[in-house]
């Protein structure tokens, strides 16, 4: 078997869930110095891989990719992608190439993966990020760490085994992390009725406008679906009436034609949207801020925008 890894070995996804299974069970892997797109799809043809990981930004530029459509993938029997989730548009372009998803979610304090989804789930179970995965419990709990009903909205926690011990040096922070054995993530998630959980945004990111909860991830969720948008951060800045302005930073897609403007963006995410959900203002840039695993730096979006009025 044959695998590689497209996350940074100094992550944890890229250390433990990456490299280490692949050691473990004597697999060939293949390591890059960087991520580029059509290297990888020439390394999948080459060494005929197997399994490949990422974040979605790296499965949607490689689809992005001129030789995507005729790249040899049939030796991928899935693609393990975490860091955030990942788009409805984006699962089908890879399903539709043969290639399955499997969706995970892990936290550093947790060592490797928690949670998967999968890939027989994943368009049954679209947006989860599936069950805990062995020597892991996970529960959705409310602010005073009560479990929460099917379908509401809480903290995820976790516990078991595989948990660290506590921040270096920091055992105020290890305090707040870890209660009664439970892992307190700084996620907000669901649970469904069967069990699945899925991510609704970080509980920091939490926009309040007018005294209603606006998560994030949803409105990116639907901005994702706009034809000529590439990517999207949606942000709270602070504003006098409403408390928090729902802003959109979005970003162009390559050959969109016409380019969407502000107006066509508000008209799209008040058709599947409720009203207070759809931003008050678009920003167009050229491009977001990512940390090296590929995830988008809302706090750095949010203070540049802050630092423009």
């Amino acid at each position: 078997m044959c695998s590689s890894d497209l996350v940074p070995l100094s992550f944890t996804g890229g250390l433990m869930a990456g490299l280490m299974p692949a050691v473990h069970s004597g697999a060939t892997i293949v390591l890059e110095p960087g991520f580029d797109p059509g290297r990888v799809l020439t390394l999948i043809e080459r060494h005929r891989v197997g399994y490949t990981m990422g974040v979605a930004l790296m499965a949607q530029a490689t689809a992005d990719h001129p030789r995507f459509a005729t790249t040899d993938l049939t030796s991928l029997r899935a693609y393990f992608v975490g860091g955030g989730p990942v788009p409805l548009p984006l699962l089908r372009t890879w399903q539709e190439r043969g290639v399955p998803f499997i969706q995970c979610y892990s936290i550093t304090e947790a060592n490797s993966l928690s949670l998967t989804l999968p890939p027989e789930d994943a368009a049954r179970k679209v947006g989860s990020c599936g069950l805990p995965l062995l020597y892991c419990e996970a529960d959705v709990v409310d602010d005073e760490g009560h479990p929460c009903g099917a379908d509401e909205v809480g903290e995820l926690v976790l516990r078991g085994p595989v948990l660290f011990e506590g921040y270096w040096g920091d055992p105020e922070a290890t305090a707040r992390a870890l209660v009664d054995g439970w892992l307190h993530t700084g996620d907000l998630a669901r649970r469904d009725g069967d069990g699945y959980y899925y991510l609704v945004d970080r509980k920091s990111d939490l926009i309040i406008s007018g005294g209603l909860n606006v998560y994030p991830a949803e409105v990116e969720a639907t901005l994702h679906e706009m034809a000529g948008l590439a990517e999207a951060a949606v942000v709270g800045i602070p504003d006098d009436r409403w408390g928090e302005l729902v802003t959109a930073v979005v970003v162009r897609g390559p050959g969109a034609d016409p380019d969407p403007g502000e107006a066509q963006v508000l008209v799209h995410c008040a058709t599947t949207l409720a009203a207070y959900k759809v931003p008050k203002r678009v920003v167009f840039v050229d491009e977001l801020p990512r940390t090296m695993s590929g995830k988008i730096q809302r706090r750095i979006v949010r203070q540049r925008l802050q630092g423009q009025q």
